[in-house]
């Protein structure tokens, strides 16, 4: 999980459309999506239900959202404040498909 992504997802989730987070964020659209679907990939579940003009937060994405939107504006965050959200705990901190003993950034 970069911090990119995580701006990304971020933008994403404010601006409810790939195009005008892309526009915000100064990057191209298909940049913005395929980020996306890697840190959907590296977290295992999707972020977005995509639909026609906009898209909406999955449960997953809801969860993560606040906790992107601190790490994007405080840059560090405890892994025991990204556990303590029990579908954000289901996603990363208890995944029995990988074992994390650090957190990638």
């Amino acid at each position: 999980m970069e911090l990119h992504q995580l701006r990304y997802f971020v933008a994403v989730a404010e601006q409810r459309h790939f195009t005008k987070a892309a526009h915000a964020l100064a990057v191209a659209q298909p940049s913005v999506s395929k980020q996306i679907k890697r840190l959907e990939d590296e977290l295992g579940a999707p972020l977005f239900h995509r639909m026609r003009g906009n898209v909406a937060l999955t449960p997953a994405g809801e969860a993560l959202l606040p906790l992107a939107r601190r790490r994007v504006t405080t840059r560090v965050i405890p892994a025991s404040s990204w556990c303590s959200t029990k579908p954000v705990r289901a996603i990363w901190c208890e995944s029995s498909s990988r074992e994390r003993s650090t957190w990638p950034w």
